[in-house]
């Protein structure tokens, strides 16, 4: 496999053991708590394809089902240690994502989109909710989660990464006009519009496609299952939901993708590193 990307075999390391401690402290958090919550993404095809990180991965995913993800983002500021920090729309509308993310504020991170958020090193932490089965009610509520989704993201983008012409303006004129805070609650309520349902799905609107929604014993009862040094808890069926993911998920990719941040420094404070931008 053709690597070409600018990490360091030690930094990919390091960042990886320090997304391993914040995995451990939610672990240990959500065992405390009795708040359910799942791997997830490439996090959770790499517990089962290399019993950790997958060795090129610089992401680290989990899901929590609604009503704890709640709960969590509630109790965040007492129950995190001093090194970690919880941050959500909620508390600031200039995050640009509708998820949280549990990050290390001794460092150093900015996502590889145009965003200009800059936090530490992170875990998101996705909530988890309710879908109904296929049919006009979830493509209805996808196109209301798209329509709203793209708006906060044109709303947040940098304008002077797009030259000087009618792009660059329209971003100008969207973060002028669109209400982001306002956006975020959209978001938020559009979410949970099945919550307390019964729907028989569920989905962590990571995307708005189909394949991201599974039946909901695909997650079921979390089973412990190992990942690097450590156990947290993985999905009751890992094989339907990895399949439907990644397809032929045991067979590592023949080109690795590419990074998930553009800034990274992992020794140095971020609120440091936004003072020495001023």
């Amino acid at each position: 496999m053709q690597d070409e990307r600018p990490i360091s075999d030690e930094d990919l390391h390091q960042m990886q053991s320090i997304m391993l401690d914040i995995l451990k402290t939610f672990d240990d958090i959500c065992r405390k708590n009795n708040l359910t919550y799942y791997l997830s993404g490439g996090t959770m095809l790499g517990a089962v394809r290399h019993k950790g990180f997958i060795p090129w991965d610089d992401d680290a995913d989990v899901v929590v089902p609604r009503r704890d993800y709640e709960i969590l983002l509630k109790h965040a500021k007492e129950w995190l240690p001093e090194q970690y920090e919880l941050v959500n729309p909620a508390d600031n509308p200039e995050y640009p994502y509708q998820f949280a993310r549990i990050q290390d504020k001794r460092t150093t991170y900015l996502m590889v989109r145009q965003f200009d958020f800059v936090g530490g090193v992170p875990l998101d932490v996705f909530p988890l909710d309710e879908m109904p089965e296929k049919g006009l009610r979830r493509r209805w509520h996808f196109l209301k989660m798209s329509f709203f989704t793209k708006l906060l993201y044109y709303a947040l983008i940098n304008p002077n990464k797009h030259g000087h012409g009618p792009y660059c303006l329209f971003i100008k004129l969207m973060h002028r006009i669109v209400p982001l805070s306002r956006v975020h609650s959209k978001l938020n309520n559009i979410q949970k519009e099945f919550l307390g349902k019964g729907m028989p799905c569920v989905t962590n609107h990571f995307n708005t496609k189909d394949s991201n929604v599974f039946p909901r014993d695909v997650y079921g009862v979390p089973q412990r299952v190992q990942f690097e040094t450590i156990e947290v808890n993985g999905m009751q069926r890992p094989h339907d939901y990895l399949t439907s993911s990644y397809g032929d998920y045991m067979t590592p990719p023949q080109k690795l993708p590419g990074l998930n941040f553009r800034l990274l420094d992992l020794r140095k404070p971020y609120k440091d590193f936004i003072a020495g931008q001023k």
